[in-house]
């Protein structure tokens, strides 16, 4: 159907609400797709690491299916002598035995003498689950209390339900489409829906309402105008569309996000890429 009337009205934006794998296929230079492929999820995380990391251990957790995945994002991460050989236990492997991460196998893999950054390259709750219970069980008995970093592609459901203190004592780190690091001042669109509905509005809803308030104001502004390119944002969420290859333009507003807990505020969301 996209595609139908993308070729039929071709001098018109036809706005794709949703995520699909078939997005892919939507080529047509007046689709504009809102939320941004998964893929930039990925790279944005892997772009934060290979920008922040200095002499951090990194380990990455994945599944052993998935083990070329891995190698290829070691290739990518590891840090290179001037020869631009990999050095040696930059970067370590680990994967599930039988299902689960035992703390044997989670210790084996740990350097007790500097800070480690934990990669889970999976969407697992089980994996996740068993990074955050591995890293609570590692002995303090070194002289160093070993700084653990859990960093991921997206914010696992397991994450999510987790609290924030538990987050922020492994300094927690995602990439997100949503807008979470600063306040949301403007909340008449929750409260609005609640009058009329009775509860608060689901993503969906959220989703449908920013697709449409913010292709409303860019149409009105007129898609050659100097605004129409510029990033927005709305509630919870923001739009920056990038024309794809001279083909559809595709909303790019990926965030990395961590949980912190601050003198000044406590507890908090911060944006750092």
């Amino acid at each position: 159907i996209t595609k139908y009337i993308a070729t039929e009205f071709s001098n018109t934006p036809i706005y794709y609400p949703i995520f699909s794998k078939k997005q892919t296929t939507l080529t047509h230079n007046n689709i504009y797709k809102t939320v941004p492929k998964k893929e930039l999820l990925i790279e944005s995380t892997l772009a934060y690491i290979k920008e922040n990391r200095k002499g951090e251990h990194l380990i990455l957790v994945g599944k052993e299916e998935n083990l070329s995945k891995l190698k290829a994002y070691k290739s990518a991460l590891a840090k290179r002598n001037a020869s631009g050989t990999i050095l040696e236990n930059d970067v370590t492997l680990l994967t599930p035995s039988k299902g689960y991460i035992s703390n044997e196998d989670f210790l084996k893999k740990l350097k007790l003498e500097q800070e480690n950054w934990f990669l889970i390259t999976e969407s697992d709750n089980v994996i996740t689950a068993d990074v955050f219970n591995n890293a609570k069980a590692i002995p303090r008995d070194s002289i160093l209390e070993t700084p653990i970093k859990i960093i991921s592609f997206e914010k696992s459901e397991d994450a999510e339900k987790m609290p924030y203190e538990s987050l922020a004592k492994y300094n927690y780190t995602y990439a997100t489409y949503n807008v979470e690091y600063e306040e949301v001042l403007n909340k008449n669109f929750e409260q609005e829906y609640f009058k009329r509905n009775n509860t608060f509005p689901s993503k969906y809803a959220i989703n449908g309402f920013n697709v449409t308030y913010d292709a409303i104001l860019r149409s009105i502004k007129g898609a050659d105008s100097e605004d129409a390119g510029k990033a927005s944002y709305r509630f919870k969420q923001a739009f920056h569309y990038r024309n794809a290859s001279g083909k559809t333009n595709e909303n790019q507003a990926v965030f990395v996000n961590t949980i912190e807990n601050t003198k000044e505020k406590g507890l908090q969301i911060i944006r750092l890429r």
